[in-house]
């Protein structure tokens, strides 16, 4: 075999292994890409669950809130009420 054939083999195989390592990046990089948008994607539903979640709460704080001061208020009324008839009646 001669040299000249030779070093055209390992012409050939340096190519072949440059073409190979240029399709290998490339698809790290593609890979890569999708993973961060799959996570950007998934960061963006946990943020969207957790502010539902945060609103859901306030729901509840707020409705319980309401329900403690007409509570409040009826007992109020009932007081008012039971002095004017003390009042009234006495």
């Amino acid at each position: 075999m001669s040299s000249d054939q030779t070093n055209g083999r390992l012409e050939w195989l340096r190519d072949e292994l440059r073409a190979m390592e240029s399709r290998i990046t490339s698809r790290i990089d593609r890979l890569e890409v999708a993973t961060t948008q799959r996570l950007n994607d998934h960061a963006a539903r946990l943020k969207a669950l957790e502010h539902a979640e945060s609103e859901e709460s306030g729901a509840r704080k707020y409705k319980r809130w309401l329900i403690a001061t007409a509570f409040g208020l009826v007992g109020s009324i009932g007081a008012l009420v039971g002095m004017v008839a003390t009042v009234l009646g006495g």
